[in-house]
């Protein structure tokens, strides 16, 4: 595909939408195959692997992407990186919150990230991102906390579907390829979202809204839960 950038800048929104969820399933089978194999050896030696990655579509936030995708990487930084940079930086920088304590730890984690997988420009395109997804995760759950989000999703948003497509850009960044799929989940969202208001006023019960495909783990529930009047309509 890196060959053939003309002809992907040609593909319509559909096609582009699975090949970036293939892109990220077929990394992920990547290193199922190579990091099982090589677990199944250490269990040859009596010696306990970290487990496999979890497959992304099971990833809902992006804190958890770099805490089960590469588990024994994951156990490396917190021990070595980011435990002992928190600790100097609570101890030296007392008067900031405790939030920009955790931030610049895990500012000097990716740091160390960068370095280690390679100082050259794409490397720190992703590792720069990378940071901006845990940095924009972290006040996300700040701000949900506040009464004024805490009203703001009362009244405005009204439903968890609203507030999943307020979260599209943050998931979005997990490589760029999810968030294709999240494109196609909102579009949908939005347009059965709106027909569903008119039918009501009309005093029409209209089916739900597509389920984030983020949150369906098996592929019957793909069609169950996402257009579910097709779905019901198919069965009937």
């Amino acid at each position: 595909m890196q060959n053939e950038i003309e002809a992907i800048t040609e593909l319509p929104t559909m096609a582009l939408c699975g090949g970036g969820l293939w892109m990220g399933l077929e990394f992920h089978m990547k290193y199922v195959i190579s990091y099982g194999t090589t677990a199944a050896f250490a269990r040859l030696d009596n010696m306990e692997a970290p487990p496999t990655p979890r497959c992304i579509a099971r990833v809902h936030v992006y804190s958890q992407m770099w805490r089960y995708f590469d588990v024994g990487l994951y156990k490396f930084l917190v021990k070595y990186i980011y435990k002992p940079s928190l600790s100097m930086i609570s101890r030296y920088l007392k008067l900031l919150p405790v939030m920009l304590h955790k931030l610049t730890a895990s500012f000097a984690t990716f740091i160390f990230i960068f370095i280690w997988h390679g100082t050259v420009w794409d490397v720190f395109v992703w590792s720069a991102l990378n940071f901006l997804g845990i940095t924009l995760e972290h006040l996300g759950k700040a701000t949900s906390t506040t009464e004024a989000y805490k009203w703001f999703k009362k009244e405005v948003l009204r439903s968890d579907e609203m507030e999943e497509i307020m979260d599209l850009p943050l998931l979005a960044l997990c490589g760029g390829c999810v968030w294709m799929g999240h494109e196609f989940h909102t579009k949908h969202v939005i347009s059965f979202g709106t027909t569903s208001a008119y039918a009501r006023l009309d005093h029409m019960e209209a089916p739900p809204t597509p389920r984030c495909f983020a949150r369906i783990h098996l592929y019957s529930l793909m069609w169950k839960y996402f257009d579910v009047g097709l779905y019901k309509f198919l069965v009937k």
